[in-house]
Formats: structure tokens, C-alpha cells, sequence
């Protein structure tokens, strides 16, 4: 979802915005590489951009299907009155955790 947001994101910049650290980040993209999900642009002498395939988007098409799915499951069980108020305790919390 990061590499079809930002394409050409850098495998650095990509760990920083994930908060995973360089060591596991380089098995990470090649493993995605290697399973033909993401391939890599030179951005300049070192750095390399990260792209989305085609195979890439067919997976993220499936994955978001599944976000949508379960997202609409736990609303539908949630009285109409809260359904406003979810994202923004869910966004409030992410912030918090995150400082």
C-alpha cells in the first residue's frame, strides 16, 4: 500500500515510514521482489525507487477487498450511533502509540 502511495519511494525512506529497521528491510523488498510484487528504479548512485508490478496490483486490489470486507463486518456490529466516532478513536490511538 506505501509503494502504490508514494512510487519511487526509496527501500530507506519506505523502513522509516514502517519504523523497520534497515537490516530487516532489505530481506523484506527482496522477498517481495523475488515474489515479483515490487521491483526496484535507480533514483541515483545508491539509491534504488520501489514500484509496484503488476502482479503487485492484483494482490493490493485483493488485499484492500479483504480490508473493505472486514471493515464493513465490524461496523455492522456496531450501533449506528458510534459508527462516526470509530476512525477518529482508531486515528487518536494510532497517534498515541506512536509518540
Amino acid at each position: 500500500m506505501l509503494v502504490d502511495a508514494s512510487p519511487g519511494i526509496t527501500q530507506s525512506a519506505a523502513g522509516r515510514v514502517l519504523d523497520i529497521q534497515r537490516a530487516n528491510m532489505v530481506p523484506f523488498v527482496a522477498r517481495l521482489q523475488s515474489r515479483g510484487l515490487v521491483g526496484r528504479r535507480p533514483v541515483d548512485g545508491r539509491s534504488h525507487g520501489l514500484q509496484l508490478t503488476a502482479k503487485g496490483r492484483v494482490l493490493l486490489l485483493k488485499a484492500r477487498q479483504v480490508v473493505e470486507t472486514f471493515e464493513s463486518a465490524l461496523l455492522a456490529r456496531m450501533p449506528a450511533k458510534f459508527r462516526p466516532m470509530v476512525l477518529p478513536v482508531l486515528m487518536a490511538l494510532w497517534k498515541s502509540a506512536q509518540s
